[in-house]
Formats: structure tokens, C-alpha cells, sequence
């Protein structure tokens, strides 16, 4: 990253959203073309990572194969790049909590999640791992998507009831 402005390729970087094993996952704005002035999530491999081919492979096919993917309840990538040695995915931003923050107040608050809203977070993930799981390539090969990371903390609901 360059500067005191956080800045990434075209995007600046508004504050850091998550942090994982393998990338974190900035909230940032993008400051020129089509896109210009609009929020988006701005996912990056994290630098230590990045000097690893193997690392780097696996985040190149996931950008290539979540951009083949659109579906309301999947977060659309929009860009992909590398800038300062790391490669990074530009997506849709969820203005709102994860699954897990969710759970987590029903849990401080001492309730439990709305039964017809659990039932239906799980009826739209369904539907969205259907998609990735039927998902092709330009040929109309299977992706082979298996999404190995189905938890609370990768659901995410939007202030205005949208789950991705």
C-alpha cells in the first residue's frame, strides 16, 4: 500500500473489515472510472502470503471462478488485480453485520434467532451454494465449486435483510 491515504491500485482504503488465515478484506471506495465514489470490499492476500506461488495460485482461481458466479446471493466480484506484490478481488460491499456478529447479540441479549428468519438465511444459502455447485465454465465444463468454508462468519446480512 502506498502513502499515508491507504491507497490500492484505484481504490482507497477506508478501514479494515476482516482478517483471515489467508487475505484481509478492506472497505474501501474507488477513486476513478465506472465505479468511481462507490463503496466496495476490497479482499487482498495477505503480504506474507503473496511471496508464496502456491498461495497465490489458489487466490488467482478463486477470483477467476467467483467472477464466472451471479446470482443475488453472491457477492459479485467486480475487479481483480495485483498491486504492491499482492494480488486482491474487488467485490460488492454488504453494508452490514455477518451471520455470526448476528448470533452473537441474539446471544448477549439472551434470544434466540427468529425461527422464520433462520429459515429463510438458510433457504437463500442454499440457493447460492446450488448456483456455485452448478456453476460452468465458458465451455460449459463444471467449475467443481465446493465451498469449503460454509460458517456464520461468511453469511453476511445487509441493514436492509439481503443475505449474501
Amino acid at each position: 500500500m502506498s502513502g499515508a491515504t491507504r491507497r490500492l491500485a484505484g481504490y482507497d482504503l477506508l478501514a479494515l473489515a476482516g482478517r483471515g488465515g489467508m487475505a484481509e478484506v478492506w472497505r474501501a471506495t474507488a477513486r476513478e472510472g465506472p465505479r468511481a465514489g462507490q463503496v466496495v470490499a476490497l479482499k487482498r492476500l495477505l503480504p506474507g502470503l503473496a511471496r508464496d506461488p502456491e498461495y497465490v495460485e489458489l487466490f488467482r482461481r478463486e477470483a477467476a471462478v467467483t467472477r464466472r458466479l451471479h446470482h443475488p446471493a453472491v457477492v459479485e466480484v467486480l475487479d481483480a488485480g495485483v498491486a504492491d506484490g499482492a494480488p486482491y478481488l474487488v467485490m460488492d460491499y454488504v453494508d452490514g453485520r455477518n451471520l455470526r456478529e448476528v448470533l452473537a447479540q441474539c446471544a448477549r441479549r439472551g434470544i434466540l434467532l427468529p425461527l422464520d428468519f433462520g429459515a429463510y438465511v438458510g433457504h437463500v444459502l442454499a440457493q447460492a451454494l446450488d448456483h456455485a455447485h452448478a456453476g460452468v465454465d465458458r465451455e460449459g465444463a463444471p467449475l467443481g465449486i465446493v465451498h469449503c468454508d460454509v460458517s456464520p462468519s461468511n453469511v453476511f446480512v445487509s441493514r436492509l435483510g439481503e443475505i449474501k
